[in-house]
């Protein structure tokens, strides 16, 4: 059977593209996608559009921020794990219904409630929390992390991201490792040495890896499975969790937000009508604001002359200017700020 991916609305209204064994990923970034869609609305790394080793097509939601979304005539499911889809089955990316696609099949695939078709390999922990557990490895492959809700090999520990390897069966029967980003990294152990995953590699029977600073797995094959070289696999576009990040005690809205209201301050000068500032040079200026919050009401020492002569009478517009700026300043940056912690978000 052979796929494709219609794009319904958006950017790339009307194209299809194929779906191969390396699968597709639809994102802004790049670098780790194929299908790159410039909104703001898409994660890095958005969705995944790949072939199950019995040549179905499935939908995975990459932990996106605002999801992955399969579009029935019911309404809108979201995608939370991955998603077995049939031949004309649309799906949203992101915000809204601004890119919507449509996966093609040249051939009726089965049906998503089919039973998974059995793959002849395992995958057991020899090291950590989990020593012991043998974990086998469907059509739907299995992702190792410390978020419940994403993976399926849950670890808990904090040197383990939220999603942070997946192990995949690739259309003809071998198993494949992923690092997703993860922040310390999936490591292939060979003998005493270990070399870090930096796309898809490929694995035989007996491979060995690590994940985060405790743990280790096994890849083991039920039978003869199909033999290759230790060279990578051709890289599946990245498809890669962006690295998590530590959280942080303050947001960097309040952060960016208190200073942005500081930096308001000497801005505000800018801002003061013309009279003010031909004849308040900006030091006079700076000078004249702390007693105006020291509530004197006073002009500086030492200032020109045409600035003595205007008294308190204009303190209280220059009050309401330094006010006006200092929270325009500071609702920016705080928006800003929200910003950066929602990009964090989607990068942990």
């Amino acid at each position: 059977m052979s796929a494709s991916l219609l794009c319904v609305t958006g950017t790339y209204k009307g194209q299809s593209f194929p779906i191969d064994s390396k699968g597709l990923v639809i994102g802004r970034e790049p670098s780790s996608a194929n299908i790159i869609l410039g909104s703001p609305w898409v994660s890095r790394s958005h969705t995944g559009v790949c072939l199950s080793s019995d040549g179905r097509v499935f939908i995975r939601d990459y932990g996106s921020m605002n999801g992955t979304h399969l579009i029935n005539k019911g309404g809108k499911k979201k995608i939370t794990g991955n998603e077995f889809v049939s031949d004309g089955q649309r799906f949203s990316v992101g915000a809204g219904d601004e890119y919507i696609f449509e996966v093609r099949c040249s051939a009726a695939a089965p049906r998503q409630n089919a039973a998974d078709a059995q793959n002849p390999a395992s995958l057991v922990c020899v090291a950590g929390a989990c020593k012991g557990q043998s974990f086998p490895i469907d059509a739907k492959g299995l992702v190792i992390g410390r978020e419940p809700s994403s993976a399926s090999v849950i670890l808990e520990s904090p040197s383990v991201s939220r999603s942070h390897t997946g192990v995949y069966p690739s259309a003809d029967g071998r198993i494949f490792v992923r690092d997703f980003g993860s922040t310390n990294g999936t490591h292939l152990i060979s003998g005493e040495e270990k070399r870090k995953i930096a796309g898809d590699e490929f694995v035989s029977d007996g491979q060995r890896f690590s994940v985060g600073d405790e743990y280790v797995f096994e890849v083991r094959y039920a039978s003869a499975a199909p033999r290759q070289d230790t060279a990578k696999s051709p890289k599946f576009a990245g498809e890669a969790w962006a690295t998590p990040r530590p959280q942080q005690g303050t947001s960097n809205a309040v952060v960016f937000g208190i200073v942005g209201f500081l930096a308001g301050i000497p801005l505000s000068y800018f801002f003061q009508s013309p009279l003010v500032r031909i004849k308040m040079p900006f030091v006079d200026y700076l000078k004249l604001i702390p007693a105006i919050l020291l509530g004197s009401g006073g002009t500086p020492k030492g200032a020109a002359p045409e600035v003595q002569a205007m008294g308190t009478a204009l303190v209280g517009g220059l009050v309401a200017v330094i006010v006006a700026t200092c929270v325009l300043c500071a609702a920016l940056a705080a928006m800003a700020g929200y910003y950066v912690d929602q990009s964090r978000k989607k990068s942990n």
